[in-house]
C-alpha cells in the first residue's frame, strides 16, 4: 500500500512540474512579445520592414504573419493570411486556437466591439477596430470571397467549444500612419 501512495505522490510531482513548466513557457513567450512591442516598437517594426505583423494588445499578441501554402500546412507555426495582403480589400488571417504550440488565436474570443489591432507592413501602421464577432459553419466558403475596396479584416479560428464552427472577428481599417 504504501509504494502505491510512494508511485502516486511521484506522478503528481512530474504532473505539476510539466505543468509549471508549460505556464512558464507560455508566460515568458507572452511576456516577451509583449516587451519587444513596447520597448523598440519603432526599431523592431523598422528590423522587418518587409514582414507583416500583427499585433493585438488587448490579447497581448504579436506575430510575423506569413503566406498560406497551398494546404495551409504553414497554419500549424504561423499565422497565415489568404489570397492577398491589400489592406483596401479584404484580408483574411487564419491561426489555430486550443491548447498548446501555434495556438495563436486562442484568445480572440475575449475580442469586444471597439477593441484595437495593428497591422504593420512596409513602415505603415494600420489600425484596425472589432466590429462584430460570429459562428459559422465550417463549410461556409463565402468568407473567402475578395471584397475589393472594403477595408475589412477577418480573423478566423475554430470555436473552442465545436470544432465544426468557425469564429470570426470582423474588423475595419481606421487610421493608417507611417513609420
Amino acid at each position: 500500500m504504501i509504494r502505491i501512495i510512494i508511485k502516486l505522490i511521484k506522478c503528481i510531482n512530474i504532473f505539476l512540474i510539466f505543468l509549471l513548466s508549460v505556464m512558464y513557457i507560455n508566460y515568458q513567450c507572452n511576456s516577451k512579445s509583449f516587451d519587444i512591442y513596447n520597448k523598440s516598437y519603432n526599431k523592431n517594426i523598422k528590423k522587418y520592414y518587409n514582414d507583416k505583423i500583427i499585433y493585438v494588445p488587448k490579447i497581448n499578441l504579436y506575430k510575423k504573419i506569413e503566406k498560406a501554402n497551398n494546404n495551409f500546412s504553414n497554419m500549424n507555426y504561423n499565422i497565415v493570411y489568404y489570397n492577398n495582403f491589400n489592406v483596401n480589400d479584404k484580408i483574411i488571417l487564419f491561426a489555430h486556437s486550443g491548447m498548446g504550440f501555434g495556438t495563436y488565436f486562442n484568445r480572440i474570443d475575449e475580442l469586444n466591439k471597439s477593441d484595437e489591432l495593428f497591422l504593420f507592413n512596409k513602415n505603415k501602421e494600420y489600425k484596425y477596430y472589432v466590429y462584430d464577432k460570429y459562428l459559422v459553419n465550417e463549410n461556409d466558403i463565402y468568407l473567402m470571397n475578395n471584397e475589393m475596396n472594403s477595408n475589412k479584416l477577418l480573423l478566423i479560428t475554430c470555436d473552442k467549444n465545436d470544432k465544426s464552427k468557425r469564429l470570426i472577428v470582423q474588423l475595419y481599417l481606421k487610421s493608417v500612419k507611417n513609420l
